[in-house]
């Protein structure tokens, strides 16, 4: 059961960060649980779209499995947007394999995502 800490830093000045645990159950699947807390710098106040933060997980041979949180605007604070979300997520792989965590977020123009690296956790 893997303590573990991540971050990804945007060029936009948002931040999000994971502190949680990895765990295996069996063989082939996992559980993740822990705290993702987010600081975004764009207002998008008077967009169509929220500021979203994005949390990924799955098995190194599959796709991410993601879970997606809006920055609410009416919690801004002096450094941001801002944002403190449970996760506690689930997924398979096969026989001891691997998984891969990742965080990102929708600041392109018209709210595209962009992601920092992946985080690899051996079980």
């Amino acid at each position: 059961m893997p303590d573990l800490e991540f971050s990804f830093d945007t060029p936009f000045q948002s931040k999000a960060n994971f502190t949680g645990t990895v765990q295996a159950l069996g063989d082939d699947a996992y559980i993740v649980t822990g705290t993702l807390t987010a600081i975004c710098q764009l207002n998008r106040s008077e967009c169509d779209f929220s500021n979203t933060v994005r949390f990924g997980h799955g098995a190194t041979s599959a796709e991410y499995t993601y879970s997606e949180f809006t920055l609410d605007y009416n919690l801004k604070g002096e450094t941001g947007i801002q944002g403190t979300f449970e996760i506690n997520e689930r997924g398979s792989r096969s026989p001891h394999e691997t998984v891969d965590l990742r965080l990102g977020f929708n600041e392109g123009l018209s709210g595209q995502f962009t992601y920092g690296d992946k985080v690899t956790i051996s079980l």
